[in-house]
């Protein structure tokens, strides 16, 4: 009985530590389905709807058909504006993968400790009054 606790509190932990490793590099290796954002459109003709003897008096062109007629070409429009915009996110998503990357391999073991000069000018730094004062120059 003590060995099947002991192996259910390991398996419990060995799954705790899986669930709650790091996932970095699963968020910038997205890969989409090609198409997958296609959407079909509907097989049945709107022009079925000039058939229909429901209205009264008015034109089912001008009432059935030309709106979903227009509803349709939107809905394609729209699509394709989609479209664009998730190629310039995974263009954008790429572009900054790479920059932290550089970044991250540039800084790789050069952090200095605080108050070493770093990137900054020699002016830059905490209680430098000299340019007030005029002073040490």
């Amino acid at each position: 009985m003590r060995v099947v606790t002991l192996f259910a509190g390991l398996l419990a932990a060995l799954m705790t530590m899986v669930a709650v490793a790091p996932v970095s590099a699963q968020l910038y290796d997205y890969q989409e389905k090609p198409f997958s954002y296609y959407r079909e459109e509907s097989p049945v003709s709107p022009y079925l709807n000039l058939f229909r003897d429901d209205s009264d008096g008015i034109s089912n062109y001008w009432t059935l058909v030309k709106p979903q007629l227009e509803q349709q070409r939107l809905n394609q429009q729209q699509q394709r504006i989609n479209e664009q915009q998730r190629r310039v996110s995974i263009r954008q998503q790429q572009q900054l993968q790479s920059i932290a990357v550089q970044y991250r391999n540039r800084d790789q073991g050069q952090i200095r400790p605080t108050g070493t000069p770093g990137g900054l000018p020699a002016s830059a730094r905490f209680m430098n009054y000299g340019h007030y004062y005029g002073g040490g120059r």
